[in-house]
């Protein structure tokens, strides 16, 4: 049996703020640190390339804290790096556990077994989900209208190709919040 991933001292995977808010609007951060568990080190990268886009969504914590205060709304943060286990991916997405990220290599993520995966998923992902699902059933339970919306930041920049936006919203059948 491997020992767990996060050490008892270490940050939960998941933090839900207003959980009881009343808004209709709940929210999500996907990427909302750039924490790695310490059993897991750097997972081979410099401190400068932990600090980057490739690891966390720059801005997006902050950005989503102001809008729950401000809209009295629900968020749950998950507080661990997309470079250990990607929340906004599916459990089958072939960039779960990324091997790469834009043009960098994640050196930690080779070659990992089948229950190394399965520890990353269960123990950061799952709870994740597990709480939004939790929540948005609950606000169902008591008949509360509820927007699921999830915030995330992107670069100005991709691989070299200039991105002419400065806000994007992505939505899927019903474009009415959009």
């Amino acid at each position: 049996m491997t020992a767990k991933l996060l050490a008892d001292h270490e940050p939960n995977p998941v933090t839900v703020d207003r959980k009881n808010g009343q808004s209709a609007i709940v929210l999500s951060c996907d990427h909302a640190s750039k924490a790695i568990p310490e059993r897991l080190g750097d997972l081979g990268l410099a401190k400068s390339e932990l600090g980057r886009h490739i690891a966390w969504d720059i801005g997006a914590a902050g950005v989503s804290q102001y809008l729950s205060e401000l809209l009295d709304a629900p968020l749950v943060l998950q507080n661990y790096s997309r470079l250990v286990i990607d929340c906004n991916r599916t459990s089958d997405h072939d960039q779960l556990i990324p091997l790469r990220c834009e043009a960098t290599t994640i050196p930690g993520n080779r070659d990992l077994s089948v229950e190394v995966r399965a520890q990353r998923y269960d123990e950061i992902f799952r709870p994740y989900h597990e709480t939004i699902v939790e929540l948005l059933d609950q606000r169902l339970l008591e008949e509360r209208l509820s927007a699921f919306v999830a915030i995330h930041s992107f670069t100005p920049s991709y691989l070299g190709n200039r991105r002419p936006w400065h806000i994007g919203i992505l939505y899927g059948c019903d474009r009415r919040m959009a």
